[in-house]
This record gives C-alpha cells, sequence and structure tokens, in this order.
C-alpha cells in the first residue's frame, strides 16, 4: 500500500506523463489537405473525441491530486490529547480538558505519534516557577535599567567619583561652619561664665546669643553626619551598580535600547 507521500509523487509524475502527452497530440495535429480531407475526416472526429478523453482523464486527476494534498496539509496540523486516568485507561479527545491537566497528557498527530508529553499540573510548583520568572523578568529589567542609566561601569565609577567628591566638598564647607559656630558658642559660654563668676547677671542679649549658637551648631552637626550617611549611601550605591555592570558586561551583553517598561 502507498503512503501518501508516494502517491502523492506518483500523481504528479502520470499529470506530467498525460500533459506531454496532450501537448505532443496538439503538436502532430496538422490541418488536413483538401484532396485528403474525405479520407481523414473519420478520423479526425476520432481523435478529438480522445483528446477530449484524455483532457477529462488530466482535470480528474488534478482535483484528485488537490485534495490529496489538502487533506495532506490538514492532517499535519491534526491534533489529539490523551491522558490516563487512575486505572490507566486512557481517553483522547480534540481538547485539553481539566482531567488532562490533573493527570497529565500526551499531545499526539493525526497518526496517533507522541509530539509531546505534558506532566500534571502543579500548583505549587506552578507558583514557585512563577515566583523564579518574575524575579528574572525583575533582574532583566533592572539590568537593562543600570545600562540605560550609566552606560557602563567605567562611566559609573567616573559619575560615583564625582558625587562623591561633590558631597565631600559639602562636608567640607559645613565643618568649616560647625567649627566657627563652635568658637562662637565656646566664646558665649566664656562671657557667662565671667559674668557668673562675678556673681552679675547674664545679660539677655548674650543668653540669646548662646542659645542660638547652640541651636545652629547642633544643625550643622546634623547636617554633616547626613552628609556623611548620604556619601556611604552613594558610595554603595554605585559600587553594587558598578559590580553587576562588570558582570553584565562579562557576559557579553549590550545596552538595549528599547524603553524600560
Amino acid at each position: 500500500m502507498l503512503t501518501r507521500q508516494e502517491y502523492v509523487t506518483e500523481m504528479s509524475s502520470t499529470l506530467s506523463t498525460s500533459k506531454d502527452k496532450v501537448l505532443t497530440t496538439k503538436v502532430k495535429t496538422k490541418k488536413p489537405r483538401a484532396h485528403v480531407a474525405s479520407m481523414t475526416q473519420f478520423g479526425s472526429k476520432r481523435s478529438s473525441r480522445n483528446l477530449f478523453k484524455r483532457i477529462m482523464v488530466i482535470s480528474t486527476e488534478i482535483l484528485a491530486l488537490t485534495l490529496m494534498i489538502a487533506s495532506t496539509s490538514y492532517a499535519d496540523v491534526v491534533r489529539w490529547y490523551r491522558y490516563y486516568d487512575s486505572r490507566g485507561i486512557p481517553t483522547i479527545s480534540s481538547t485539553v480538558s481539566e482531567q488532562h491537566l490533573q493527570q497529565g497528557y500526551d499531545v499526539l498527530d493525526s497518526r496517533m505519534q507522541l509530539i509531546r508529553h505534558y506532566p500534571p499540573f502543579s500548583a505549587d510548583k506552578y507558583a514557585q516557577q512563577q515566583v523564579l520568572r518574575e524575579q528574572a523578568i525583575a533582574k532583566k529589567i533592572s539590568d537593562r535599567h543600570l545600562q540605560e542609566t550609566y552606560v557602563s561601569s567605567t562611566r559609573a565609577a567616573t559619575q560615583r567619583d564625582r558625587e562623591i567628591s561633590n558631597i565631600d566638598e559639602q562636608i567640607q564647607r559645613s565643618g568649616i561652619e560647625s567649627k566657627h559656630l563652635s568658637d562662637s558658642l565656646n566664646a558665649n559660654i566664656a562671657s557667662a561664665a565671667n559674668f557668673d563668676r562675678e556673681n552679675k547677671p547674664i545679660p539677655a542679649a548674650l543668653k540669646a546669643q548662646l542659645n542660638k549658637n547652640k541651636v545652629l551648631l547642633s544643625q550643622s552637626n546634623a547636617n554633616i553626619a547626613a552628609l556623611k550617611a548620604k556619601r556611604d549611601q552613594t558610595n554603595k550605591q554605585f559600587d553594587d551598580a558598578i559590580a553587576q555592570l562588570k558582570v553584565i558586561e562579562a557576559q557579553g551583553n549590550k545596552p538595549d535600547a528599547s524603553p524600560t517598561p
């Protein structure tokens, strides 16, 4: 018994041969001369009938070949889904049901040959895989954001040094301001002590200045502490970014030009 592919090949070969015969018949058929027309009239009619029969045969073969190709194409896309119940009895259907998912199922082609097997669905396993997928997506977005922000680890290091230097300058200015406030406060305290040793009341203006310098000095010290914390945070942030960029660069990844979602 011929397979579908062999049948299609044989039909194509037969069709090609039949076409060649028809073309040969058309080429060899000539208009009869006047003095032999009466002798060949019967033969011409017979040839015409034979030609018509050949054309009908060719048309039938073309139709059969078309149907065979269409049938073959349809068979290639047919899918069946099979699962086995707790007793090992198979069930086959053209759609995937809840039982398929619970038991696990096979995808079959039109010849009932296995294409792929899907294991039973597990909600816990799916949830774990979903967490991993979300983490992978988040990491990919983070890496792309780093590349879009800093371009490279070298540029990130340059930007880090520039920002750290700017914060250091602010810390230095705040330190100078704190020293002036501290010196002024110490002078206020000394003056107040002199008044106290002389058993004299401390002037209200001196008290006000002393209290003001205390507040300003406290604020300046708090500002210095905040700047130092910012410096440490900025340095860590850049160090982490630079380390990750170096990993990305080592993997050969290039910056993604698509916008960050």
